[in-house]
């Protein structure tokens, strides 16, 4: 009886590894597959840090606001805080 439970747990472990894909030779980065959610990790992570230095750049550029004034940005600091302006709207709209 023992061996027929070590049987079936083998062919029940093939079974769901080939629905899987991982024997039957799937595609470097197919959909599923641990190289293509590695991927999707690493844009995920560009991404998140992409956005994280632009919130401390936006920060520090209205502290600057707060503590000497608008007239002391630079017109680099005055664009930078008009475009990310411009992509929080776009991805903020106001509520109607």
């Amino acid at each position: 009886m023992t061996e027929f439970l070590i049987i079936a747990a083998i062919a029940l472990l093939i079974w769901w590894a080939i629905r899987r894909k991982w024997i039957t030779g799937s595609q470097e980065g197919e959909f599923g597959t641990p190289s293509h959610q590695a991927g999707e990790r690493s844009r995920d992570y560009e991404e998140n840090r992409k956005r994280h230095n632009e919130r401390k750049e936006v920060d520090r550029i209205l502290e600057k606001i707060a503590s000497s004034g608008i007239d002391s940005l630079t017109t680099k600091e005055k664009t930078r805080l008009e475009e990310a302006s411009k992509r929080e709207k776009l991805h903020h709209p106001p509520p109607r």
